[in-house]
């Protein structure tokens, strides 16, 4: 809920108020992690939680590197209202 308010104030508020709630948000984000971690390893065996942690960093690390690949591709001039 936090969250949601601290974005429609990044959407709607310019200057430096604007940035103050962007980085509200991520506060309120980082507060979320290790809920959600916790719940999703929650009634795994050691084994099992071993692999949904790594597949849940590494759902993260391709999260983070999936902007990457898009502008990468959209350059190549492959996609959409892009394509030669």
């Amino acid at each position: 809920m936090c969250a949601t308010v601290t974005i429609s104030g990044v959407i709607l508020i310019e200057g430096m108020m604007g940035l103050y709630l962007l980085v509200a948000t991520s506060a309120f984000m980082s507060l979320m992690f290790p809920t959600i971690y916790g719940i999703a390893l929650n009634g795994l065996g050691e084994e099992d939680s071993t692999l949904g942690a790594a597949g849940l960093v590494i759902a993260i690390v391709v999260g983070a590197l999936m902007p990457i690949l898009q502008d990468t591709i959209i350059d190549m001039k492959t996609v959409g209202p892009f394509a030669p």
